[in-house]
């Protein structure tokens, strides 16, 4: 399913055509006190021999970062002088793994998801068109590495765990992707990853 050639094109016509928007989570309405922060990740497909993957980061340790560690896609919070989601997400791929905007091809994006941490994210797939040899930021990247779509698809890899929000008695529910790797695929970037692959 995930080996076929066209696969871009069908999913830039799925990102077009249908709806995509990602498993929201259970926030009570006053959960949030200040609008959400505009932010954006790339979502990078890479063929390989065994077929599509999609390339993913895991973030250096930080003590102030709450995320610090995690297993994400490249991309951050947007900046003034980003034009879109586009530029915000091929910006931040750039200067983290020192993928260039010329060596991708973006094919769509999907709906915007509001996160724990108050950002409302957009996913922005695009397919590596041009050979590439990732150079992490180490500041900000500890590995870059990838996963099979064909894995990422299979519903056995994939669980949901209830868990409580801080400061409130009220549940909601987290996605996680079995250990790949070594690797641990959660939160946000899993249900970016989950609503592409329902789309498809």
């Amino acid at each position: 399913m995930f080996d076929e050639d066209d696969l871009p094109q069908r999913i830039s016509h799925r990102l077009v055509s249908a709806d995509v928007t990602p498993l929201q989570e259970n926030f009570p309405p006053d959960y949030f006190n200040s609008p959400p922060k505009a932010a954006a990740v790339l979502m990078p497909l890479i063929h390989k021999e065994d077929g599509w993957h999609f390339l993913f980061i895991r973030r250096s340790l930080h003590d102030k970062d709450r995320h610090s560690g995690q297993v994400a896609f490249p991309g951050g919070q947007t900046d003034p002088g980003d034009k879109d989601s586009h530029a915000t997400a091929l910006r931040e791929a750039h200067e983290e793994i020192g993928l260039q905007s010329h060596a991708v091809e973006v094919l769509g994006s999907l709906k915007s998801y509001r996160t724990i941490s108050n950002f409302e994210v957009t996913g922005v797939v695009a397919q590596v068109t041009s050979a590439f040899t990732a150079s992490p930021d180490p500041r900000e990247v500890d590995r870059v590495f990838t996963i099979p779509l064909e894995w990422l698809a299979n519903p056995d890899n994939l669980e949901r765990r209830p868990r409580i929000l801080p400061g409130m008695q009220h549940e909601t529910d987290v996605l996680y992707y079995r250990r790949y790797d070594n690797e641990l695929l959660w939160g946000v970037t899993a249900r970016l990853v989950d609503s592409l692959m329902k789309s498809l």
